[in-house]
Order: C-alpha cells, then structure tokens, then sequence
C-alpha cells in the first residue's frame, strides 16, 4: 500500500506513475488490505486508471467492508443508493451508511442524515436527521451545517428548541457553501426565525455569494444596487452584477 501512495504522488525518490500505483494498490488489495480494496474499487466505479466496471468495484467494496473498514461501508452504501453494480436498494443504502457512523466517518453521517431527512429508506424523522447532520458539521462537514440549518428552518423543529438556526448557516458559509452565503442574505433580507431583518448585513450575505460566481446571488446584489438596498444606490454596480 506505501509503494502504491509512493508512486501515485511521487515521494521519496520515486518518480510519480499511475501504472505503477495501480499495479501496487492491487497487490495490496489481493493481500487483503482493506484500504487498497477500497481504493480499487473506487477505481473500478469511477473508470480512472482501471476500465469502468461496478461489478468488481462492488466486489472489492464488499471485499474491505467485511474487514470492517468505515469507507467501505459506506462505498457499498452509495453502491445500494444509485442500483450501480447492486441491486437499488434505499433500505440497504442506510444500513450501510449507519455501520460507517459508528467509526465517525463524516460523510456517512452527512448520508444518513440525509438518509432520515427525506425519508430515504428508513422513516422520515427531522429530529434523527439533525442529529447526524450535527455529528457530521461538527467534523467540518459544509453541506451538513447547512442541512442542520434547513431542519431547523423547514423541518419539524420543535425538539430542537434553543438551537439557532443562524449559527449553523453561518457555519456552512464559512465552510464554503455559496447556497448559505445566498439564503442568509435572504434571511436578513425579510428577518427569519432568529435572524433580525437588516438590509445591510443582506447586502453583505449577498455580496458574498456573488463574489463566488452564485447567479442569483448576483441577480439580487444587481437589484440592491439598482434600487439601493441596503448599499448605496450605484448603477454601474447594478449593471456590473447584472
């Protein structure tokens, strides 16, 4: 598996090489290094460096989840989720996400979130869904501060009292989220849940989302310039971010 890293990167004195690399992931994974297996099986899903093929990807996905390695599981969750390679199958999708949370891998936290959020397999439940979204955002995770936001917002909040929905929108912004950077200015821009109607910190949200190549948060920074919302009236603003 190291001469494999080795040679994918180029370190240590090894010139890069993809043939290399694959020709040292596969011997690791024939091993039975879970981790190499994976990997292949990514390989084999995605048709990069290996021809595409979800039969073996879901072969060595399995290969590595019976070792019990997080990744796989919820490779083989993913497998179920979109019927590539295996038999669609949302309930089994979920199963799989679950086994990977319970070695606190992020990303299957953010799915099973997702998973209990719109009813995906197991029953709709706003309150389960927040609670692997949080586990999920406090990892670091973008898209799941900003899901916890929507559960508190549109779901069914009324368990998670005392939790503010604008913390959880500005941590997705922060993290990167160009949809949360939009919404809290529309947030601000009519007062929302715990959020105080200000037009200027809506022009400054926006702002934000526009400078990051956001279409409709561009759209409406034009139109705070053109009407001089919560910014000083500038036509040639409006017109720059028309």
């Amino acid at each position: 598996m190291n001469l494999g890293t080795a040679f994918s990167i180029g370190r240590g004195g090894i010139a890069q090489s993809d043939k290399k690399a694959v020709r040292w992931f596969k011997k690791a994974a024939d091993q039975g290094n879970p981790e190499a297996q994976n990997l292949i099986g990514l390989m084999y899903k995605e048709g990069r460096f290996l021809p595409l093929n979800e039969e073996k990807a879901a072969s060595c996905f399995k290969e590595a989840a019976e070792q019990g390695y997080a990744k796989a599981h919820f490779s083989m969750g993913n497998l179920c989720l979109d019927g590539r390679g295996l038999r669609l199958n949302k309930e089994e999708a979920a199963c799989w996400f679950e086994k990977a949370t319970e070695q606190g891998y992020a990303e299957a936290e953010y799915q099973l979130g997702c998973s209990y959020y719109l009813g995906r397999g197991v029953a709709k439940n706003y309150e389960e869904a927040a609670q692997w979204f949080r586990k999920a955002a406090e990892q670091g995770h973008k898209d799941a501060a900003f899901l916890m936001w929507h559960v508190l917002i549109h779901g069914d909040a009324s368990p998670l009292s005392g939790e503010k929905a604008q913390d959880w929108l500005r941590k997705a912004a922060d993290r990167g989220n160009l949809e949360a950077h939009f919404l809290g200015g529309n947030a601000y821009r009519v007062g929302h849940g715990d959020v105080k109607q200000s037009y200027e910190a809506s022009a400054l949200w926006t702002r934000k989302a526009a400078q990051k190549g956001h279409a409709e948060g561009q759209y409406a920074l034009s139109l705070m310039f053109e009407k001089g919302v919560g910014v000083a009236q500038n036509d040639e603003e409006a017109m720059y971010w028309l």
